[in-house]
């Protein structure tokens, strides 16, 4: 064996012995460094903007960032939590009250009132088609929900130590993270034996990938991702998807040319067209049904039914929202990568350096 590869192997193994020691030391706060890197990296950009407002002082940039999570993550949560215990914990008395005593407490002065019984009568009569007893079925499944969130509030509140401890030292290494950020990643980066150019490539993918992870857990509902005509290309001959490309004179940016159609969804070859960038989602229904399907409990190992756990009927709206903002995302590590820049003043001059060669070049 070569000296060079033996030395190279004995190296990563003691490497990788370093990191598994640090992994038994650090198992125990295992918790709070995952949240605080977390909100690191999702949060850094906005440091980096509080940081050129404090003119370079990092300790004190990161000390007002750390408090600014404090105030908006932090406290509300902790908050919510306080709230949720104390509402799941009364509405638990009454329902105990109702299932023992078979009267749902306000029910039946609601039932009777002239302008609401008709209705009543009109929904029990429907519920009655499909074998669902509002008394005997709905009244168990909110028990069983609340209980449920009963017992989760309880056992935040009964390890409240813990969780206080846990959230202090989220904040602490959050603090570190935001002062240290930097110069921990540029330590890492220096220590890997590779050539400069593979670590700009390993870094870029590196980044795809966190920032994949972190973002992609608000997207667990999307079953296909689409662009342009999408899946529909597959049933169509070749002449009902290309887009034919026609003269515009006067458009130096996309070359002089422009497309006919917009089948490809303005991407091609993995570059933009100029076209508008077209993207659609599919998103799965919402798993709670108000009429449940069958499963199984997991306690028993018999047949059951779901609970109704959620009374919205689309998140839809939402998942637009972050949809459209990580493909904003997206593109703007795209044009960084392009144009690159330390600031949006220097970003936007490399920009107007390479609009007005493209000009020079092709002209109108």
């Amino acid at each position: 064996m070569d000296r060079k590869v033996f030395w190279a192997l004995v190296a990563y193994t003691f490497a990788l012995l370093f990191l598994y020691l640090l992994y038994l030391l650090l198992a125990l706060f295992l918790t709070p460094l995952i949240w605080a890197a977390v909100i690191g990296i999702a949060t850094f950009p906005f440091y980096e903007m509080l940081c050129r407002r404090f003119r370079g002082r990092d300790s004190a940039a990161s000390a007002v960032m750390t408090l600014l999570v404090l105030l908006v993550v932090v406290l509300p949560m902790v908050g919510v939590v306080a709230l949720l215990a104390g509402e799941a914990s009364d509405a638990y008395r009454v329902l105990e009250s109702a299932a023992q005593s078979g009267r749902v407490p306000g029910f039946d002065a609601i039932r009777i009132h002239p302008s609401v019984a008709p209705w009543v009568e009109r929904g029990e009569s429907l519920l009655r088609s499909f074998n669902v007893d509002l008394r005997a079925n709905l009244l168990p499944t909110a028990k069983q929900a609340v209980s449920s969130l009963l017992g989760f509030a309880s056992g935040v509140l009964k390890n409240v130590f813990l969780l206080l401890l846990n959230l202090l030292l989220t904040l602490v290494i959050l603090f570190f993270i935001y002062r240290d950020g930097r110069r921990l990643e540029e330590g890492f980066w220096s220590v890997i034996p590779l050539p400069d150019e593979n670590k700009k490539t390993l870094k870029e993918n590196l980044s795809r990938v966190l920032t994949a992870g972190v973002f992609g857990q608000e997207r667990p509902a999307v079953k296909g991702v689409e662009i342009g005509l999408g899946f529909e290309t597959a049933r169509r001959m070749g002449s009902e998807v290309h887009d034919e490309i026609v003269a515009a004179p006067g458009n130096p940016r996309t070359g002089n040319v422009r497309r006919g159609t917009n089948r490809a969804g303005g991407t091609e070859g993995g570059m933009t067209t100029g076209e508008p960038l077209v993207v659609r989602v599919a998103m799965k229904p919402i798993s709670t049904l108000m009429r449940p399907l069958g499963t199984v409990d997991v306690k028993t190992g018999e047949e059951a039914k779901a609970t109704a756990e959620r009374s919205d009927v689309t998140a839809v709206p939402a998942m637009g929202v972050i949809a459209e903002a990580m493909v904003a995302f997206v593109l703007a590590q795209a044009w960084l990568e392009k144009f690159g820049g330390d600031s949006l003043d220097e970003t936007r001059r490399n920009v107007d350096g390479y609009l007005a060669r493209i000009d020079q070049r092709i002209g109108g």
